[in-house]
């Protein structure tokens, strides 16, 4: 089932049993292929460094919470990173109104996977589930009662999780909350001393949900007296864009200029409603007098002529077209090229390639057949990798190869390619 097509069977998320060569259970009912999920925050500069100038997160499937949440978190990264000004992301600044923090959200702990090499554990084998932050721990649960050690502070509508006795991923919704005792609306057990998480933090969410999130581009405005001796005012933005606005006032002198300043300065400044943030006011001349209503009207008049203006001025990028007679660099193409229409198929055969069959969503059979390649690796996660020793389920232990995964009645091969340095997975 295609993950593209939104179809996914979820088998990362599955229970699998590690066999030997002899079927024999290394390990039983674990979640051997759920990773945690990929937290690059600490990576930011670096990858801009290198060049990268567009990142994608995870959103399909995930909760409106969730998508403000982590958006709002990686554009302030990018901008920390950004704010010297050496290179310019898109228009404006996001403020979002909240304090983000991905560790609120949906997660399975968080992995940097290999980008600083095979140093940690990057799976989630004992849960799929999510488990949000870390809180503190287990002292004891009795009924409907849990007593924990922690420094958050909870409240009724959290929602709380933490490991059984049997190793199983429990919890609930808070009904109350006094001190250190925490009660739910039904039973729960929880394994004294361990580790206890909030998935759902009420407090956070509730103040995510109120939350404007706004994007404001800065403009510097300037009251200038046109060549007629009207008032009138320039815009100009961070981006380089101006307009210039006229009125019909005659610019007279104040005869009191600090306070004809002082409006000036207060009633140009505000931009509220439009996707500006008036950063600098200034006054070429002298104070001059004009009425409140007056400058409000040519404070509008102004920033609507401005996103005119940034309108008018935009280039859209235009698409690279392609070379027609490029040639495909694999010539024959089998079940792991995924085609599975038409369209592929000709497009393909324009570029010279032959389909040896038919893509892996629409085969019948996979015995024997490759089903996943990837960087991750049971011999390294569970101890058994000798060349990128890591403490796991199964350090100081030998396992007679080849190993099996095992699941629903389904074993699957596991073969290491050591020289590249990843796992494959065949159906047996």
């Amino acid at each position: 089932r295609s993950g593209n097509r939104g179809e996914c069977a979820q088998p990362c998320r599955k229970r699998y049993d590690l066999l030997d060569a002899d079927g024999s259970a290394l390990i039983k009912g674990k979640y051997l292929l759920s990773l945690r999920d990929l937290n690059l925050t600490s990576h930011i500069r670096g990858m801009i460094d290198a060049g990268v100038s567009s990142f994608k997160i995870e959103g399909r499937l995930k909760d409106l919470s969730y998508v403000r949440n982590v958006t709002a978190h990686y554009r302030r990264a990018i901008d920390a990173v950004l704010s010297d000004g050496e290179v310019k992301a898109s228009s404006g600044i996001v403020i979002p109104g909240f304090e983000p923090d991905p560790a609120k959200s949906f997660n399975r702990g968080f992995t940097s996977y290999f980008i600083e090499g095979r140093k940690n554990p990057v799976s989630s084998i004992d849960t799929p589930k999510p488990m949000g932050e870390s809180i503190g721990s287990v002292v004891s649960s009795s009924g409907t009662k849990l007593t924990v050690k922690t420094k958050a502070v909870i409240v009724a509508g959290d929602g709380l999780c933490f490991f059984d006795e049997k190793g199983e991923l429990t919890g609930g919704n808070v009904n109350a909350a006094d001190g250190s005792t925490i009660t739910f609306n039904e039973p729960v057990t929880a394994k004294p001393g361990g580790a206890l998480f909030r998935n759902r933090d009420h407090l956070f969410e509730k103040a995510l949900s109120k939350a404007p999130l706004v994007r404001q581009i800065a403009v510097r405005v300037k009251l200038v007296k046109s060549p007629s001796g009207m008032v009138a005012a320039e815009a100009l933005d961070e981006d380089g864009v101006s307009c210039f606005v006229g009125t019909g006032d005659e610019w007279v002198l104040s005869g009191d200029s600090a306070r004809a300043e002082k409006t000036v300065m207060q009633q140009m400044s505000k931009s509220g409603g439009t996707p500006f943030k008036v950063t600098d006011v200034s006054i070429d001349g002298d104070p001059f007098f004009l009425p409140v209503s007056s400058i409000n009207e040519l404070r509008r008049a102004l920033l609507a002529e401005l996103e005119r203006s940034r309108v008018d001025s935009y280039s859209r990028e235009t698409k690279r077209n392609g070379n027609p007679g490029a040639s495909y660099p694999i010539r024959k193409l089998g079940y792991e090229a995924n085609v599975t229409n038409s369209a592929a198929e000709a497009f393909y055969a324009r570029h010279g390639a032959e389909i040896a069959e038919r893509g892996a969503e629409v085969l019948d059979d996979f015995s024997g057949r490759r089903v996943m390649t990837t960087k991750y690796c049971l011999r390294h996660e569970t101890g058994l990798c000798r060349r990128f020793p890591l403490k796991g389920i199964l350090s100081g232990k030998t396992a007679k190869e080849p190993l099996y995964l095992s699941a629903d009645g389904k074993r699957f091969r596991l073969n290491f390619d050591c020289a590249r340095c990843v796992m494959e997975v065949f159906e047996s």
